[in-house]
């Protein structure tokens, strides 16, 4: 029996184990040797525990400070380890904070980088299309330009017909190729039709009247060219601009401007 579970028996268990060390001694145990077994069972229960020697007391402690001491550095260590871990932690998320800011300012930058650059596009492709029109236009100015300058080219100079003070200021200038399959008309002075009345241009031959052309005149009596190609017909003898209202064709029109005589280039 070891030293420990010596120690560990408590007074409920002297008083079970002496009688089973009897019981199994027999009936030929003699009362006086039970007296004394018994005794010597309770003997060691009775006893005071032995003294510790100081030697003994003194390891203890000193395996207990080391332990303390052993604990306590490790503590410091780990300490000392992790006590960089929130300054680190900060200063992450900080620089994590600045390039955030820094990501978002260049995000906007190049927002306003994309504007300009979609307004310009747009003003580039504004431009473009009044450069080609500009460009249309002066394409149609030398080409009539060059109709006017050939040998054989005819210039009629329509004049107002009446004593009507709408048309009294509107001239008109008609062009014709020497091939007769071009023509061009410049019209002046007329004031715009205003919605169902129109201006005709109209072709005098042998054979009767030929419709040449339907058009209204700009806001403020502005300038009206107009260009067609085709046959001119045949034995003009003269060209008018008539003024009708298109809900009452039955309506005699109204002759504006007329030319009974051209001029012809040599």
């Amino acid at each position: 029996m070891s030293d420990d579970e010596s120690m560990e028996r408590s007074p409920r268990d002297e008083e079970t184990e002496v009688p089973a060390l009897l019981d199994r001694l027999g009936p030929e145990v003699e009362a006086g040797d039970r007296g004394l077994i018994e005794t010597l069972g309770l003997l060691p229960y009775a006893l005071d525990d032995p003294p510790v020697r100081a030697e003994v007391k003194a390891g203890l402690m000193a395996e207990v400070e080391r332990s303390r001491a052993a604990a306590t550095g490790r503590l410091a260590t780990v300490e000392r380890r992790t006590r960089w871990l929130m300054p680190l932690a900060a200063a992450l998320a900080l620089a994590l904070l600045g390039l955030a800011g820094l990501q978002f300012s260049r995000l906007e930058d190049q927002q306003r980088t994309i504007d300009e650059l979609s307004a310009q596009l747009g003003r580039v492709e504004a431009d473009g299309a009044e450069l080609a029109e500009m460009r249309r236009a002066l394409a149609r100015t030398d080409a009539r330009l060059r109709m006017m300058t050939r040998r054989g080219t005819e210039f009629c100079l329509l004049k107002p017909v009446g004593d009507d003070p709408r048309f009294a200021r509107a001239t008109a200038t008609m062009v014709i190729a020497p091939e007769r399959d071009e023509w061009f008309l410049a019209v002046e002075g007329l004031e715009p039709c205003g919605g169902e009345v129109c201006y005709q241009l109209w072709f005098l031959t042998q054979g009767g009247s030929v419709a040449a052309a339907a058009f209204d005149a700009g806001e403020g009596s502005q300038r009206i060219e107009l260009g067609g190609k085709g046959q001119v017909p045949s034995g003009v003898r003269a060209i008018s601009i008539t003024h009708e209202r298109a809900s009452e064709p039955a309506e005699a029109p109204v002759t504006v401007l007329f030319a009974d005589q051209a001029m012809t280039l040599l």
